[in-house]
């Protein structure tokens, strides 16, 4: 049997004829297989038998053509149905803080630290991260250097 999942360090599970069923996506929330049974990045969570997207990811939303498009709303997870323009979730880093406090939560959040001094020094991070060199930001554990956007 001939393994056609493509690229071959994401495919995670194979039919009997060796097309890619399921893609790894670990590292990648989006990599999913394709039609061809590819592993490909993907905004849509959900096809019909006919491979046609019925539901998106978060952050996205399903237009009238049936592609997946990224909601243009500030911190918003998922919008009303059949409504773009209307927030229905709000990222999970914001629930527990007033709209007023919304960029003191999003700087939280891209910096992973949970604890300031006096100062704004970054003295505690979040579970897998630790203190960057500069003090300001967290980074994962053994990362010597993020992307942007990370």
């Amino acid at each position: 049997m001939t393994n056609t999942c493509v690229p071959f360090p994401h495919w995670e599970e194979v039919n009997s004829s060796g097309k890619c069923i399921k893609c790894d996506d670990d590292d990648n929330a989006y990599l999913h297989a394709n039609q061809e049974g590819k592993c490909v990045i993907d905004f849509c969570k959900e096809y019909n038998e006919d491979w046609e997207c019925n539901k998106c990811n978060d952050y996205f939303y399903l237009d009238d053509d049936g592609n997946c498009k990224y909601i243009e709303i500030p911190y918003c997870e998922k919008v009303e149905e059949g409504n773009k323009n209307e927030c229905k979730d709000t990222v999970y880093f914001l629930l527990d803080h007033d709209p007023e406090d919304y960029l003191i939560a999003k700087e939280e959040f891209l910096t992973r630290c949970t604890n300031k001094d006096g100062s704004w020094k970054c003295i505690y991070c979040q579970d897998g991260y630790e203190l960057d060199s500069t003090g300001n930001s967290c980074t994962f554990i053994g990362c010597e250097e993020l992307e942007k956007p990370s």
